[in-house]
């Protein structure tokens, strides 16, 4: 197998080729995979009260996400909600929170939660959109919408 002017390094070389094929060793191929979903709590809602979203994103693919963010639109009557509560790494904007997930490792999830009023009649919706890069900047979306009707008491 080896010839007298083999050197060091080309016999470490082959050898650990031999013993990973023996061991049938093989990597197994980078499945980049992110998933969101949505909750909203008490469903119905009665008027006035608040409304919880629970939002998780999670990694489930094998390799780690290298940075993600997730875009939480809230409405009561396709008007924009009035939030009580949110996380405190989220962004307002006219319409939306934008919310820094970070990294996630294979596995690995993060929850946020949103309180929001409910409003006198009518409905509640969330809207969440997760977005989650990969190495070798690849990328995927994954998003959710919940809608609530708001009830009066009995």
């Amino acid at each position: 197998m080896f010839t007298a002017h083999s050197t060091p390094l080309t016999r470490t070389a082959v050898l650990l080729l031999a013993v990973g094929a023996a061991a049938g060793c093989t990597p197994s191929p980078a499945r980049p995979a992110a998933s969101v979903t949505l909750a909203e709590s008490p469903s119905p809602v009665q008027p006035a009260a608040a409304a919880l979203y629970r939002i998780v994103v999670r990694n489930t693919g094998n390799v780690a996400v290298l940075d993600s963010s997730l875009d939480a639109a809230l409405y009561a009557n396709d008007q924009p909600a009035i939030v009580l509560g949110e996380p405190q790494h989220c962004q307002r904007t006219a319409t939306m929170r934008v919310c820094a997930v970070g990294t996630l490792a294979p596995g690995q999830s993060k929850t946020l939660f949103f309180y929001v009023r409910a409003p006198g009649a009518g409905r509640l919706t969330g809207h969440a959109s997760y977005t989650a890069t990969f190495p070798h900047e690849q990328r995927t979306a994954n998003t959710r919408t919940v809608t609530t009707l708001v009830v009066p008491a009995r």
